[in-house]
């Protein structure tokens, strides 16, 4: 008697694959048995493109905050400057 299985074991056929299985077989033979692929194939997860973020807008600084926060990304910390 001959019997048709689907395999879902990447493994053992691969994803989706009928095999023939005959009952003279023994359990190591059906992965060596493919017949006939699935009929309706499987579908494809539709592929995400990836967006890119919008570009940073340009903002207006006086040259009075800017120099500001130069000095003070600048400038390091001493260990003076803390009471511990």
């Amino acid at each position: 008697m001959k019997v048709k299985l689907l395999i879902e074991h990447p493994y053992l056929g691969g994803l989706g694959t009928i095999i023939e299985v005959s009952d003279k077989d023994g359990a190591g033979m059906i992965g060596n048995r493919i017949a006939a692929p699935l009929e309706e194939p499987r579908k494809e997860e539709p592929k995400i493109e990836p967006q890119k973020a919008p570009a940073p807008k340009a903002v207006p600084v006086s040259n009075k905050k800017l120099k500001e926060k130069s000095i003070e990304s600048t400038t390091l910390a001493h260990p003076s400057d803390f009471d511990i």
